[in-house]
Order: C-alpha cells, then sequence, then structure tokens
C-alpha cells in the first residue's frame, strides 16, 4: 500500500511539473504562485522546484511571512511559493496588487477548508 501511496505522490508530483512548464512556455510572462499549507512545505518545495527547473533558468522564490521580496524580487521571479497566510495578505491588503495581477496559474497543495 506504500508503494502505491508514493507513486500516485511521484505521479501528482509529475503532473504538477507539467503544467508549471505548460504555462511558462505558453503563459506570456505570467507568474505561477504556488500556495502551500505551511511554511516549512514551502521551503521544501523552493528548493525542489529550484534544483529540478534551474537548468531552463527559471526563477523560483519563496513568499512566506518569514521571507519578504522586493519588488523588483517578486517581478523577475517566474514563480512564487506561499503560504495561505501570506497569500491572503498579499492580495487582500497588498498595495498594488502586482502578484494577483500578474498570476497566471494557481497551485494550491493540500487544502483544507473548514
Amino acid at each position: 500500500m506504500k508503494r502505491i501511496h508514493m507513486l500516485l505522490i511521484h505521479t501528482l508530483e509529475m503532473m504538477v511539473v507539467e503544467g508549471i512548464l505548460l504555462h511558462l512556455r505558453n503563459g506570456e510572462g505570467r507568474k505561477i504562485v504556488y500556495i502551500a499549507p505551511m511554511k516549512a512545505l514551502a521551503q521544501e518545495v523552493v528548493e525542489k522546484f529550484s534544483s529540478k527547473l534551474k537548468p531552463l533558468n527559471v526563477i523560483v522564490r519563496e513568499l512566506t511571512g518569514d521571507i519578504q521580496l522586493t519588488r523588483l524580487e517578486a517581478e523577475s521571479s517566474d514563480i512564487i511559493i506561499t503560504t495561505p497566510e501570506k497569500w491572503d495578505v498579499v492580495t487582500r491588503k497588498g498595495r498594488d496588487g502586482l502578484l494577483s495581477r500578474t498570476c497566471g496559474l494557481l497551485i494550491i497543495d493540500e487544502v483544507h477548508l473548514n
């Protein structure tokens, strides 16, 4: 059973990466925002995506309560990994709405609705 579970997770990860690559090819410069459920997972996703997408010169950055981005860093990023809390702050209380306006693909990981 554990082997099937690991295979399913690997398959889902590959589907996400394929979606990202498709968007990067056809997204006309729009950003990808990946919402991870926790800061620890956000850091893990940044490391994983950065290493896998580095040969394609894709810039992956973290935006969480601990890590802030300058406007230039946000603009130059292809993929921004964030948390639900930070995305809420950025989209509802952000000054100019840059990230929400430039987001072309939103990936939500492990959604838990109350």
